[in-house]
């Protein structure tokens, strides 16, 4: 009867130390930059100076569209589409007309990047890789405006709720 409870003690201290690493493991590769919905980080509005410095322009924030809960297209007819929650804002070179048409025109908007993303799957939407989504989505979002044209799309918030 001792041989089985010193063997299962030893079971025990095993599983236990394989929890411990397994955890601490986790821990560190999360934060080395290895994790399921990891991206790259856009700037936020507040940062507009940094996207100034890249392109050379000067670009102001519109930062009125809020944050977006977005049901995706359905892989199959029996699965239900994700939730996409973006919060998406736009650079446009500074002019307060252009200003004053995006503000009026912001449900437009709101309603371009919510109908582009409910037609993809996430699979779609992964595949596609966001830059490219940024792109399509400048590209319609542009087709709406008259008085300008949007310099980018960021986006301060894009994940995916199973």
């Amino acid at each position: 009867m001792k041989k089985l409870d010193r063997i299962l003690a030893y079971i025990i201290v095993f599983l236990a130390v394989l929890i411990v690493l397994g955890t601490v493991l986790s821990f560190a590769t999360k934060k080395a930059g290895f994790g399921k919905n990891l991206r790259n980080q856009d700037p936020s509005p507040e940062n507009i100076s940094a996207i100034n410095k890249r392109n050379g322009e000067k670009d102001a924030a519109f930062n009125e569209l809020g944050r977006l809960r977005i049901v995706t297209a359905s892989p199959s007819e029996n699965q239900a589409g994700s939730t996409l929650v973006v919060h998406p804002w736009i650079s446009y070179p500074e002019d307060s007309q252009f200003y004053e048409e995006l503000y009026k025109k912001r449900s437009v908007i709101k309603s371009e990047i919510t109908s582009y993303f409910s037609t993809k799957t996430k699979e779609q939407l992964t595949r596609t890789g966001e830059d490219e989504i940024k792109k399509q989505l400048c590209d319609r979002i542009n087709q709406n405006l008259s008085l300008g044209k949007i310099s980018g799309l960021y986006f301060t918030e894009y994940i995916f709720f199973e």
